[in-house]
Parts: structure tokens; C-alpha cells; sequence
């Protein structure tokens, strides 16, 4: 959708240069203006009332997605959204106030069975860069291992409840890494969660949907942090088919372009000290276990052995943006094959 702003943007002039209530333009894979002949996509824009209402379509006539835009602020979304799947089938419909995600969201994307969401919370948190979390809201030793068993437990609650936002989707988000810190209250919910490395707008509104949702069973006798929990949702380039084996080891182990060097060097270009650990003066080795798939892609990536939660999602990061390995061959034919890499953090003198 980014891409279509500057589409709308020229739609509007069109608009209002011939005073029409409606307006079409073609465009190109590259999402360029050209001619209907060599068109790969359609968008349309109709003017009602104080909305602009934009469908944006395939050169087929098959609908991308509808989206409606106040004509006072036509660079965010603000109204009826629709986006499709496969033709005319819907992925997701519901409503943005101002671009911001809002009210009640149906999602088609598990199935035939729609499920509905609810996006009323409010978030009544200041969101702001943590250096450095107070000690006093780490209680005491039996409230920490609590801390530590939900920081295991909430990214599965987390996954099992997400729903890719459709925008995201279409701005080319396929990934998903996310630190998150949160306090439990004494209530066993989620108080001032705040997501560390925000990655596009509408994900953030869905992981804090989620987190208003959850609930810790166990008593919480003082309120206390849970440092670190980190989301990572499986892409479609974290697929693997579930019928074939994935070995450990194999006759031809999966291999970097380039060979190891090259491997090492492209992690060192790479890799990003987060700000927190640095500020913290935290460092350690961060050992990521990933799937190398047969067609040499990386897949189904975890940390097996973490440090601090800025440090293993930056790990996590750097290994989903490896370039295709020459994948593992067991007699003669390429295979999955699981693959673990250790990520050192240290920190120079002086810093």
C-alpha cells in the first residue's frame, strides 16, 4: 500500500484537474504508470461524499483490495477496508480511524472459518526506547522464575492468536521479529507492554491486541517485568514440508556462498549492537538453530541457547536476511537439513 499513496496522490489531481467524480489509471509490475495494453494493475478511485474509496485490482479485474481515505488526510486510511485473497475471496475486512487499525476486524486468512477481533483496547502506556528497566519491578527471586516461565510460555500464546495484518502483508512485511517487554500485575495481566523494535504499525496494533488478552493464572503477589519475550511468526519462506525428514547431518552439509568466510563476513556487515545491551554493557554468544531447506532457503528459525532479548533478536534477524545456502544433499538429492550458527556480541573498550 505504500505505493499506492503516490498512485492516490495522482488520482486526486486527476480528480481535480477535470472535475470528475471518478478516476482510473494503469499501471506496470512496478506499480509505474503505462498504458491499459500493458497493464498489471488496475486502480480505480470514486469520489462519495468526504471519502475517496480506491480499489486497487489485477489487469484481470480480480480485486487486490478496497480501502476508503478522507478526503481531508488522503495519506492514511480512514474508513472501510477489504482485502482479497484469491479474486473476489476476502482475506480481511474492517475499519481504520486515521490509518490506526480499529473496531471489530474479520480475518479469513485460518481457513474457511472467520474469526473476529476486537481492536477497541487502548493502550494507555507512554511507548518509549527502555535503556534500562528499574530493578524494584523485579520482586524477588520466586516471582523472577515466574517471570522466566511466561517469557517461555507467551510467545506461543502470542502465535497461536496472531493474525498477519493484510496491510503488512502488501508493504512486503514477511518476516516477523519482535522484542517485547511487559509487567505482570498483581491481576496476572499485561501492564505498559511496549514493543522495542517496531516493525510496521498494524503488527504492533495486533501483538498489543493480543497482549490485552492474556492472563497469568499463577498468583502474582507483587507486580513484576518480564525482561524479555520474543515473537517470531513463520513466513512463507520458513516453510518446509512436514512429510520430509530434516536431517542433522548428511553426506553434503549445506554450504554459504563462499564458504564459511563469506558467512562470517556477511554476519559482521550485518549485525546491529542493540542500543539496550550496549547501553547495559551486556555481551555474550547467542546460538541460533535454523532449517536449511532443500531449496537452499533459511527456515524455521529459533534461538537454542539466548543471552538478553535484544541480542537474540538480533541474532534471530540477521539470520532470516542469509541468502540461499547450496543446500545438503543425502545420496546425491537435496534435502532439509538443520543448521546452527553462533552469534558472539562483544563489546569494544571504552564503550
Amino acid at each position: 500500500m505504500k505505493k499506492t499513496l503516490s498512485v492516490l496522490s495522482f488520482l486526486i489531481i486527476c480528480l481535480n484537474l477535470f472535475s470528475q467524480d471518478s478516476a482510473v489509471v494503469y499501471l506496470n509490475k512496478l506499480y509505474e504508470l503505462t498504458s491499459k495494453d500493458s497493464a498489471a494493475y488496475i486502480c480505480k478511485t470514486v469520489m462519495k461524499k468526504d471519502r475517496m474509496c480506491l480499489t486497487d485490482m489485477n489487469s484481470d479485474g480480480t480485486k487486490i483490495y478496497y480501502c476508503e481515505f478522507s478526503s481531508e488526510n488522503p495519506g492514511l486510511p480512514d474508513g472501510l477496508a477489504i482485502f482479497y485473497k484469491n479474486g473476489d475471496s476476502i482475506l480481511s475486512t474492517g475499519n481504520y480511524l486515521l490509518g490506526q487499525m480499529t473496531g471489530k476486524w474479520i480475518y479469513y486468512d485460518k481457513g474457511n472459518h472467520p474469526d473476529t477481533v476486537d481492536y477497541s483496547f487502548k493502550n494507555n502506556c507512554v511507548e518509549k526506547k527502555v535503556s534500562k528497566l528499574p530493578e524494584y519491578l523485579f520482586g524477588d527471586n520466586d516471582v523472577k522464575e515466574a517471570g522466566t516461565n511466561i517469557a517461555q510460555s507467551l510467545p506461543s500464546f502470542i502465535r497461536a492468536n496472531f493474525h498477519m495484518p493484510a496491510r503488512a502483508k502488501f508493504d512486503g512485511v514477511s518476516n516477523i521479529y519482535q522484542v517485547i517487554y511487559c509487567i505482570i500485575d498483581t491481576d496476572g495481566k499485561i501492564k505498559c507492554p511496549q514493543i522495542m523494535n517496531s516493525i510496521h504499525p498494524d503488527i504492533d496494533r495486533e501483538i498489543y491486541r493480543i497482549l490485552s488478552l492474556y492472563h497469568y493464572q499463577a498468583v502474582v503477589k507483587n507486580p513484576f517485568v518480564i525482561p524479555s519475550v520474543i515473537f517470531g511468526n513463520l513466513s512463507n519462506r520458513d516453510s518446509t514440508d512436514d512429510s520430509n525428514t530434516v536431517y542433522a547431518l548428511v553426506e553434503e552439509m549445506p554450504v554459504f556462498p563462499g564458504g564459511d568466510e563469506a558467512l562470517w563476513k556477511f554476519i559482521a556487515e550485518n549485525l546491529e549492537y542493540p542500543y539496550e545491551a550496549k547501553e547495559n554493557g551486556i555481551q555474550g554468544k547467542v546460538i541460533v538453530r535454523f532449517c536449511i531447506n532443500k531449496d537452499g532457503m533459511v527456515g524455521q528459525i529459533s534461538i537454542s541457547k539466548g543471552v538478553e532479548a535484544s541480542l537474540n533478536a538480533e541474532a534471530y534477524r540477521v539470520v532470516s536476511i542469509l541468502p540461499a545456502f547450496k543446500p545438503g544433499k543425502q545420496k546425491g538429492e537435496p534435502v532439509n537439513v538443520w543448521y546452527s550458527l553462533p552469534i558472539t556480541f562483544q563489546l569494544k573498550r571504552g564503550l
